[in-house]
């Protein structure tokens, strides 16, 4: 069994993180917890990582985690991570793999600029629009 964790991460401004270091505040990366046989609330995994970008999926197995017959999972942090959708693969994880080798006869690498950053609500996270190009970046 294995958690398929959709989301992004938003990293504070550089002065939030002087005032937290200052207050003697330290982040604490996503935990997974599992509760035992008596119902209490128990760390199985310490790290379970981030998604490192917008948006990104995290994935956890959880072969071995449960500690009892109870499937509830819990993700605890003190980060600033919104999940924007969680899954369960119950798969047996047997479906046929094809792996295929890419030789590329050539990369054009050079200077693009910004792609615009566009949001059809109004709300995080921002996508990118990679026809709109600017050669001034969006950000500080």
């Amino acid at each position: 069994m294995v958690l398929l964790l959709t989301g992004w991460t938003d990293y504070a401004w550089s002065s939030d993180n002087v005032a937290a270091s200052q207050a003697k505040k330290e982040m604490t990366p996503p935990s997974l917890q599992v509760k035992d046989g008596k119902g209490n609330w128990r760390t199985v995994i310490e790290d379970i990582g981030i998604p490192v970008g917008r948006p990104q999926t995290v994935t956890v197995d959880l072969t071995g985690k449960f500690l009892s017959a109870d499937r509830e999972v819990r993700l605890v942090t003190n980060m600033r991570i919104y999940w924007d959708q969680i899954l369960v693969d119950t798969s047996d994880g047997k479906a046929p793999v094809q792996i295929n080798r890419l030789d590329p006869a050539r990369a054009d690498l050079r200077w693009r600029g910004f792609s615009a950053e566009v949001t059809p609500d109004g709300r995080e996270p921002f996508g990118y629009d990679y026809r709109r190009v600017s050669f001034t970046s969006p950000w500080k």
